[in-house]
């Protein structure tokens, strides 16, 4: 079966120029991307997840070679994909940030591998959680401080500042409510802006 073999042979030779055309991209790119990404996301880690993914889209992508004609900008092309990514994936983590919000767990809860830069990202996170508790009512401040840091309960808190039940969950929930608008506020300027460099 003479015939057979080549059409193995032209298969084997598309897959060599879909990898040659990915190595190419990966080696005139990658540092671009990697920077655009980190300097978005603040995290190396995720940046090289996003990285990887925007690779992966592209080895299924059928006649990548085509679609990445020098002509129609390639570079363009790929920072495209990369925002939309990036969009995807902070619209995930804000979700799940919100979610753990709504738990009661708290940005300061998931246990952390001491790193340079986990001790850099946990002090600007305490830094703009502090900011948001000071522009809190004193009260307000006061429950969740006493329900977050000191872990007392409802009755607890309510005794200890003379208030009702209710008026420490609303208090609690406000800044709570606080938090989320500022993480929100925090991650979605990225995605709406959508620039590119």
């Amino acid at each position: 079966m003479p015939g057979h073999g080549k059409i193995i042979d032209i298969t084997a030779k598309r897959q060599d120029t879909q990898r040659q055309v990915l190595e190419r991209l990966f080696k005139q790119h990658e540092s671009e991307l990697r920077a655009f990404l980190q300097v978005r996301l603040g995290s190396r880690a995720d940046s090289e997840d996003i990285l990887q993914d925007l690779f992966c889209k592209l080895a299924r992508i059928d006649g990548l070679s085509t679609q990445l004609d020098p002509e129609l900008n390639p570079r363009a092309y790929l920072f495209t994909i990369a925002n939309n990514l990036l969009i995807d994936y902070l619209r995930k983590r804000s979700v799940r940030q919100a979610h753990e919000m709504e738990q009661g767990v708290t940005p300061f809860d998931a246990p952390v591998h001491i790193t340079p830069e986990n001790i850099v990202a946990a002090n600007q996170d305490l830094s703009w959680v502090k900011t948001v508790l000071k522009k809190l009512t004193p009260k307000c401040r006061t429950a969740f401080v006493l329900k977050r840091f000191q872990h007392m309960g409802i009755r607890e808190i309510a005794l200890n500042m003379g208030i009702s039940e209710s008026r420490v969950n609303k208090y609690i929930a406000r800044a709570m409510q606080a938090l989320r608008d500022e993480m929100e506020r925090r991650h979605h300027p990225v995605a709406e802006k959508g620039n590119l460099p």
